[in-house]
């Protein structure tokens, strides 16, 4: 799955209702539809789509238009909007733009262009059809990864593409505090909590700044890693260094380690092993002995040997065991592709 944010007006003046209205009504509505709700609002000719859904919806008390599906266990409410699946924790979807206008208004610190919309969309693959009970999970998932787990939003699950996806409408002002969210970073966040809920729910992998590394490990990309993606690398093999700092090294990056054993394995799970020779460590290929190892140091200086011991005290050798300590681990490919 992937995470997609959309650019924004950069005047601050996006509307909630405009938002929510493109998120939660059906692209293949009719105007036509829509219209019969204009009779009681002529005095407004240009109010949005949703909006005139929402007067024709509730004037008309039909359960067909809005139907309350469930209630899930954090509260938020699952609902049947004239055919579009939505999930929201506002105080119900037809007043879910002036409940975010509301609290909206109330921010605390905010500059008057501080634009407190924010809005984003996640991605599934064409051949996946993720159950609505995952859906709802990746929203809330996804949110509480950018800080907004308290926050109002409204989400919308659309179908008119070959790729389903979810739309989410997020107001920044927290309902409480009334601060605003910065969203730093936001999509290297959402990147990491979509290869989460890859491995949750066994959805596809699919790319962005975190990756899959062997041992059901989420690793943040390297320039390494992107050079090997790039076109001027790309159909040459991978070379045996290549693999020790895509997979290991990448690895005790994001989760370093803080002794000896847990390094051991930490390397023994990408099949490679530690080796103590002229006072410098050496990545070796735990599949081939005869393979020329890689200086460990060559990684950076925080990798030699005198930091590492000072780090972790008097250097631990291997246990012989090593590979038996960890499950199903990895192989460098002399012949694999990038």
């Amino acid at each position: 799955m992937n995470a997609v944010i959309p650019k924004k007006r950069r005047d601050g003046k996006s509307s909630f209702e405009d938002l929510v209205s493109y998120v939660s009504v059906r692209d293949d509505m009719t105007d036509e539809e829509l219209d019969l709700s204009s009779s009681s609002q002529a005095e407004q000719p240009h109010r949005n789509r949703f909006s005139r859904l929402v007067d024709y919806a509730t004037r008309l008390r039909n359960e067909s238009f809005v139907a309350l599906v469930d209630v899930m266990k954090d509260g938020c409410e699952w609902v049947n909007f004239y055919g579009v699946t939505c999930f929201h924790n506002c105080t119900s979807l037809e007043t879910a733009a002036a409940d975010m206008e509301y609290i909206a208004q109330q921010a605390h610190y905010a500059k008057d262009n501080t634009d407190p919309v924010f809005h984003y969309i996640l991605s599934w693959q064409a051949h996946e059809s993720p159950r609505p009970e995952q859906i709802y999970d990746s929203v809330r998932h996804t949110l509480k990864s950018l800080g907004l787990g308290e926050h109002q939003y409204v989400s919308a699950v659309h179908t008119d593409t070959d790729n389903l996806h979810v739309h989410v409408a997020v107001n920044r002002v927290h309902p409480v505090t009334g601060y605003l969210n910065c969203l730093s970073w936001s999509q290297e966040k959402l990147s990491r909590a979509c290869r989460e809920l890859e491995l949750k729910h066994g959805f596809a992998p699919d790319n962005g700044c975190w990756v899959h590394a062997p041992g059901n490990r989420i690793v943040r990309k390297t320039a390494v890693e992107r050079d090997r993606q790039n076109a001027w690398t790309r159909g040459k093999k991978q070379t045996f260094r290549e693999y020790v700092a895509q997979t290991a090294v990448a690895g005790l990056r994001s989760e370093p380690v803080h002794d000896w054993l847990s390094l051991h394995r930490r390397l023994a799970e990408d099949g490679l092993y530690l080796s103590q020779m002229d006072g410098k460590f050496l990545v070796m290929d735990g599949w081939d002995r005869n393979r020329e190892g890689v200086q460990l140091d060559s990684f950076g200086p925080s990798w030699c040997a005198e930091k590492l011991m000072k780090k972790m005290g008097d250097y631990t050798p291997v246990p012989k065991d090593i590979f038996s300590q960890v499950e199903a681990p990895g192989r460098y490919n002399p012949d694999f592709i990038a």
